[in-house]
């Protein structure tokens, strides 16, 4: 797995990556539930797209 700068960036004690990588697995709503708060990968430039790619791999392309 290709590593990302946002492996190394935390929020809430949790990479921004891993913050994306639940993201997608889940709903918006589910999200929120989960954890108490709205995320958007998209607020971070290029991390929507590393983070589809690894819950996706290239099946995303």
């Amino acid at each position: 797995m290709k590593s990302s700068q946002y492996d190394s960036q935390y929020l809430n004690g949790e990479s921004l990556m891993m913050w994306a990588v639940r993201w997608f697995n889940m709903s918006n709503d589910d999200f929120f539930r989960s954890y108490g708060f709205n995320f958007n990968p998209h607020a971070y430039t290029g991390l929507y797209e590393e983070a589809r790619e690894r819950v996706c791999g290239n099946e995303s392309q």
